[in-house]
């Protein structure tokens, strides 16, 4: 469904820009397919502000998550106020305005009295901008443009403009901080399968990767997209041989083995809310859930490098090939972790999703019946995956972002406790 994301923009002498909007002030807005994500939105924020803009975090302002276009996110003080069209609100003036809109009064509100998140991302600051826009002057030369393509708090992603062409810096949380030594050490593992990394701070979580320049595969029309998930197989299969090299470069244990103590772990927790029941039903089929990592010791397709957030917005479609791109959950697991994500996250279609897993499958050695097997085992282990990964997230943002995974810990348990080889 469409959002409107809205801005509260302030300059240095503490106002907001405000614009105006039929029946009276309104924040400047700019319409998105998804409210969580702000992408691109500095062309669209040009008009009104007059300069780029850096989006830094949401406002909170009330119930979280917000009410259908009451998404509101606030950005850097801009350099320049007299480049804006519309008027500047002070403190003072607040309560004299008329806004089209009752929550955007909310939201300026929150701003004036300095209601923010208790935990942010470095990127989430006044001023982070600046540092990263240095550092990437001193490792490209000839930087001519720097300009902020996407941001949340599990990422930032800026769009570099040099003589070389294009290229996308990135940055991670603490959390993921492994993805950048992960990316290098998979560039080179297997050539031609990931992005090249042009400069790397490790200990920032801070890196520079070539551009693709190909066609990302969620653009690609849905019968087409199979071809990604095989792309994707055929990397399970060139790492399979370089788990040990995997583990000591950086990527997680996430093996059976260590899963059946996770998913113990997790039946445990009592951290993080689940819904009415769901607690009770995990624990008992923790013993199960168990039985089944053991089966997997002996499964016909063993544990190898896994992406562990795979969909189709993480492939890019070349001449020749796909490449793999954003390895924040790179470990090493077994493979259908990554064939379950990629089925769920395409249209609810039973065929389609079948038609998919099938390809995916015979590709591998196995026989019909080795197959059908394997997936009877490997799929509720694969959502206790996903479902550990998310409880991990929790963990990573504080409470004031948990909204944004709200509903995806309790169905992936759900969807593992529902299949046949667990409900019975």
């Amino acid at each position: 469904m469409p959002y409107t994301l809205r801005f509260v923009i302030p300059d240095a002498s503490s106002r907001v820009l405000l614009v105006p909007d039929g029946s009276g002030w309104a924040l400047p807005q700019v319409p998105s397919d998804e409210p969580e994500i702000v992408v691109d939105v500095a062309p669209a924020l040009h008009d009104p502000v007059g300069q780029d803009v850096f989006v830094l975090r949401d406002v909170r302002f009330g119930p979280m998550p917000p009410p259908d276009d009451a998404i509101v996110y606030v950005t850097e003080t801009v350099r320049d106020p007299r480049l804006a069209q519309g008027r500047w609100c002070a403190r003072e003036e607040l309560g004299s305005l008329s806004f089209a809109e009752p929550h955007d009064r909310a939201a300026v509100q929150a701003w004036f009295d300095g209601d923010e998140p208790a935990s942010l991302q470095p990127w989430q600051r006044d001023g982070w901008f600046d540092q990263a826009s240095t550092w990437i002057d001193e490792v490209l030369p000839g930087v001519a443009e720097v300009r902020q393509f996407a941001t949340w708090c599990v990422s930032c992603i800026l769009r570099v403009t040099s003589p070389r062409g294009r290229s996308w810096y990135k940055a991670v949380p603490a959390h993921w901080a492994r993805e950048t030594t992960a990316t290098v050490l998979l560039a080179d593992l297997l050539p031609g399968m990931t992005p090249q990394v042009l400069a790397l701070d490790a200990e920032r979580g801070w890196m520079l990767l070539e551009d693709l320049d190909g066609v990302p595969a969620d653009t690609l029309p849905i019968a087409e997209r199979v071809a990604a998930l095989e792309a994707m197989g055929e990397v399970h299969r060139a790492a399979a041989h370089l788990t040990d090299a995997l583990l000591a470069g950086g990527c997680l244990d996430r093996r059976p083995a260590v899963l059946s103590n996770q998913i113990a772990a997790l039946a445990e927790d009592q951290t993080v809310p689940l819904p009415d029941g769901l607690n009770e039903r995990l624990r008992g089929a923790v013993a199960r859930l168990q039985e089944l990592c053991e089966e997997m010791a002996t499964a016909p397709i063993q544990p190898t490098l896994v992406h562990g957030d795979l969909h189709a917005g993480n492939l890019m479609r070349l001449a020749d090939r796909f490449v793999v791109f954003d390895w924040s959950d790179a470990c090493v697991a077994d493979p259908f972790v990554d064939v379950l994500m990629f089925l769920t996250r395409l249209p609810d279609d039973t065929e389609l999703r079948a038609t998919c897993r099938e390809r995916y499958l015979a590709a591998w050695p196995l026989t019909p019946a080795e197959a059908a097997s394997y997936v009877d085992v490997a799929e509720p282990l694969a959502a206790m995956h996903h479902a550990v990964t998310y409880r991990d997230i929790y963990d990573a943002f504080g409470p004031d972002d948990w909204w944004l995974f709200e509903g995806v810990l309790p169905r992936w348990i759900e969807h593992a406790l529902a299949c046949p080889t667990v409900a019975t």
